[in-house]
């Protein structure tokens, strides 16, 4: 019986043991995710779509990039990149405009087809005055918020307003 045991533990050691090694292997993929595709398992697409603002405005002159393909969106926002060679198991595109933040949108884009995405982009500076010796809460576009309390200075009487706060 102990033998059948030992026998049993070094069969399902040696199971676990291969099932581990098998699994770290190094993945053999070459694809580069933001610029060309370097191995052949890309396809051929189209991406289009629109990019808009926090408040659902239309965006336009965002620049639009993907696998050395650039377009600029149009004056309501759209954009088409026309005979993509995507990475067929991830595109990756990237959105950049000034005073906003810079996006990166992954997507699995299929072949001979047109594909569509709905980007939005938040802007990136948000500016209020507050006064110290009251404090005040800055809101975002979305639902987030900071507050902050009054600050002491070395007067309480006179009312301080601090220069504008810039969030990223």
């Amino acid at each position: 019986m102990k033998n059948y045991l030992a026998i049993l533990r070094a069969v399902v050691f040696t199971v676990v043991s291969l099932c581990i090694i098998n699994s770290c292997k190094k993945d053999n993929n070459n694809d580069n995710v933001g610029g060309a595709v370097v191995s052949g398992s890309t396809v051929k697409t189209t991406v289009t779509g629109m990019v808009l603002d926090d408040s659902n405005t239309p965006l336009a002159g965002v620049s639009v990039t993907a696998y050395g393909q650039t377009t600029t969106t149009s004056q309501y926002g759209t954009f088409v990149l026309k005979d993509l060679s995507a990475n067929k198991s991830r595109c990756i595109l990237q959105f950049t405009k000034a005073g906003f933040f810079n996006r990166a949108h992954a997507m699995k884009a299929a072949a001979n087809t047109v594909n569509y995405v709905r980007i939005v982009l938040n802007s990136n500076a948000v500016t209020h005055t507050l006064s110290s010796a009251t404090g005040g809460t800055i809101s975002g576009s979305n639902t987030s918020s900071v507050e902050f309390g009054p600050i002491l200075l070395l007067r309480q009487t006179e009312a301080h307003t601090l220069a504008p706060l810039v969030l990223r």
